[in-house]
């Protein structure tokens, strides 16, 4: 929740949030009242899903991450190991630049070695020093 809340104080457009059972997206971005929304369904340990009662343009998908949602940055938040070469290649798909580590590890090595020959940019996590608790979310820099 962290880094969301960063993204938006920075004006970025974040279309991804997920968590254990899959990911939410909201294809207008996430602005402060989603954000609000969905720290409030966290905060009471509900699913993601509960969303879209208040949104029903969004989509949430069960058992998925979101690397294949197009997307300008990525921030995998949560596990170590989280991004093999199949996500990857994924990300690159998806029209991502930039990958930032804001968690332990989270791209395993054959990963960023995929992500660095498709000219992907990867912040490192022990650069960036950042962690959250929802998982990962990608974003958008377009209006």
């Amino acid at each position: 929740m962290h880094v969301l809340e960063k993204l938006l104080s920075c004006e970025a457009i974040p279309v991804t949030v997920s968590d254990s059972e899959g990911y939410l997206f909201d294809g207008d971005g996430f602005d402060y009242v989603k954000y609000t929304l969905i720290r409030n369904i966290k905060a009471q340990q509900r699913s993601l899903k509960e969303y879209l009662k208040t949104f029903p343009r969004a989509k949430y998908i069960n058992d998925a991450k979101p690397w294949g949602e197009q997307c300008d940055i990525a921030f995998p938040c949560a596990s170590q190991n989280e991004i093999d070469q199949g996500e990857a290649l994924s990300i690159i798909s998806s029209g991502c630049r930039v990958l930032i580590e804001c968690s332990n590890m989270p791209c395993t090595g054959q990963a960023v070695d995929i992500l660095r020959k498709a000219k992907v940019h990867v912040a490192p996590a022990k650069a960036t020093a950042a962690g959250g608790v929802i998982h990962c979310f990608v974003c958008s820099c377009h209006s």
